[in-house]
């Protein structure tokens, strides 16, 4: 593996949001530069279409949940036997 390959993997396995880098820190690599035929599959709107598809999904995740959440409310409020029956303590004699 070259070392411009090992320097770009590190860089996206950065902790630090600082120095971490982005789908745009790739194609401007210097790695991703120096293969000619890699230059020519880039596509142009990559990193914006990237991010439009991600908070589409977390979006849908958010939706689906609140969804869920609903149904289980609503499976709780009309089946009242449904919830966990109350415990009582046994009182302890001193």
């Amino acid at each position: 593996m070259s070392q411009g390959a090992k320097d770009l993997v590190s860089s996206l396995l950065t902790v630090d949001p600082a120095k971490l880098c982005t789908s745009a820190g790739v194609f401007e690599s210097e790695w991703y530069k120096a293969d000619p035929a890699a230059l020519q599959l880039h596509i142009p709107h990559f990193s914006d279409n990237m991010r439009k598809y991600n908070l589409r999904r977390k979006f849908k995740g958010a939706v689906l949940g609140i969804m869920a959440n609903r149904r289980m409310s609503a499976m709780f409020l009309a089946k009242p036997n449904l919830a966990p029956p109350k415990v009582e303590k046994p009182e302890v004699a001193a």
